[in-house]
């Protein structure tokens, strides 16, 4: 975004006093707003696959919603991007908001009167899945307009100890809720969503698209400005005044073009075989691991009878996540990447083996989730930094984009065949399948010179160099 750091003039200046991310920004307002719509996504997202297994007694159905959705979001996250990078952010924030309030609350009468079937949560997954892809990132992208260059490393610090927070607390409010019936998650979900719309409203300083070039005539830089510019006819015209054939011919190659820039990052992860395989591993394991999530959270759901007990399973796992998160810095800096990648990836398929062996033993799995847990913050941490630094900063939204279609789609796979395969084998035989996967994923980085000789972030750039690596 070129036009973030306008954010430095409304909220850096000279005040004579330390610069604050409260008081000389609107973060605090945006923290606020994100916070509620990630809890509210934390407890549905909790919910709705126990709600699915009790409305059709089937685990393959149960995860076939959450395939769903994940389709949906992969589907429409590449223009989803482009949508969030054209129109007012803070509008599309309290578009997701309201669409949430609505959205869990019609969900939670259907399901307080009975009416919550199978083909309502299909639609339900449906729409879910379309809110997700369009305006799921609205609020991170809308993040570096809100807070000055300068303290995007403090604000992004504050907000990722937040999501291990929700990561641990999300699922244990949300089975305790479902302890005063499978409706209540959903009527809060619904009630947060209002909260984090309302703590929305607050947000006015942040970034606009085109907001240091309303004087443009250019209609489509998303300014209220550069709209008013065009003039309004006052009476009917005929098609062929309102759209001229060259007009319409413009108005065609500039869909091209946007469609053309959106795929970008897609292209780029195809064009080169490090890029490949990476993404290609990097797929496997995150699709691998989240479909271990639903599957162990339904299994621990199906034997004890108790929503609380298979959320607290997760959160032992959220557990190990926190911490490591508590420790990634000191990792990154002290142990060179290759080694420290290398045992993210190997600890998934061993922490799956454990889970498929301890099937009756749910506190044990709880230990196994919190193993393989532990190293994912580091090993994101230097996954995602040193392919940053691969891309320029102007192309960072298309290349996450290309990434989580990647993982959507891999999750959606994985997800509906994990949850077909413990419905027809169980749940030990759907572990171990997913345990081969995730050894598939770790088999494919571990091959890779590039990333097993990764050293110290400070020497990245030789390493780049070193090996040739594309840059996108």
């Amino acid at each position: 975004m070129a036009g973030a750091r306008a954010t430095a003039d409304d909220t850096g200046g000279s005040t004579g006093h330390e610069p604050s991310l409260m008081r000389d920004t609107d973060y605090g307002w945006w923290f606020g707003a994100d916070t509620a719509g990630q809890l509210s996504a934390s407890i549905s997202s909790f919910a709705l696959p126990l709600i699915a297994l009790a409305v059709t007694h089937s685990a393959a159905q149960a995860a076939l919603l959450e395939s769903i959705m994940s389709c949906m979001n992969a589907v429409f996250v590449i223009p989803g991007g482009l949508v969030q990078d054209r129109f007012d952010r803070r509008k599309l924030l309290l578009i997701w908001s309201m669409a949430g309030v609505l959205l869990f609350a019609v969900a939670g009468f259907m399901q307080f009167s009975g009416g919550l079937d199978w083909v309502a949560l299909v639609v339900l997954s449906v729409i879910l899945g379309i809110r997700s892809g369009l305006l799921g990132n609205t609020s991170s992208s809308m993040l570096r307009g809100v807070v000055p260059d300068e303290e995007l490393p403090q604000a992004m610090a504050i907000t990722h100890g937040r999501d291990a927070v929700i990561n641990i607390a999300g699922s244990p409010i949300s089975g305790v809720l479902m302890g005063f019936g499978y409706a209540v998650p959903l009527f809060v979900s619904s009630v947060l969503s209002a909260f984090g719309g309302g703590l929305g409203l607050k947000i006015h300083r942040y970034w606009r698209h085109g907001k240091a070039d309303t004087a443009t005539d250019d209609p489509c830089n998303g300014s209220a400005d550069a709209t008013q510019t065009l003039a309004t006819p006052t009476a009917p015209m005929p098609v062929s005044a309102q759209v001229p054939p060259a007009v319409a011919s413009s108005m065609v190659r500039s869909l091209k073009q946007a469609i053309g820039e959106a795929f970008e990052g897609l292209r780029w992860l195809c064009r080169a075989p490090f890029q490949r395989r990476l993404a290609f591993a990097s797929a496997l394991c995150n699709g691998g691991i989240n479909g271990l999530l639903l599957i162990t959270q339904m299994h621990v759901q199906s034997a004890t009878h108790s929503s609380l007990t298979a959320a607290m399973v997760l959160t032992i796992g959220s557990v190990g996540m926190l911490i490591g998160a508590v420790a990634s810095p000191k990792l990154v800096a002290r142990i060179p990447g290759g080694p420290l990648t290398a045992s993210f990836f190997v600890l998934f398929p061993l922490g799956s083996l454990g889970l498929a062996l301890s099937q009756h033993l749910v506190w044990l799995q709880g230990a196994f989730l919190f193993i393989s847990m532990l190293l994912l913050p580091a090993g994101n941490a230097v996954m995602g930094g040193f392919m940053a630094m691969l891309v320029s900063k102007e192309k960072q939204g298309r290349f996450g984009a290309a990434m989580t279609l990647c993982s959507l789609a891999s999750y959606a796979v994985l997800s509906w065949l994990a949850g077909l395969i413990m419905e027809r084998f169980g749940y030990t035989a759907s572990a171990l399948v997913l345990a081969v996967i995730l050894a598939l994923g770790a088999a494919l980085v571990l091959s890779m010179p590039q990333i097993m000789k990764l050293p110290l972030p400070q020497r990245w750039e030789d390493h780049i160099e070193h090996y040739r690596l594309d840059r996108f």
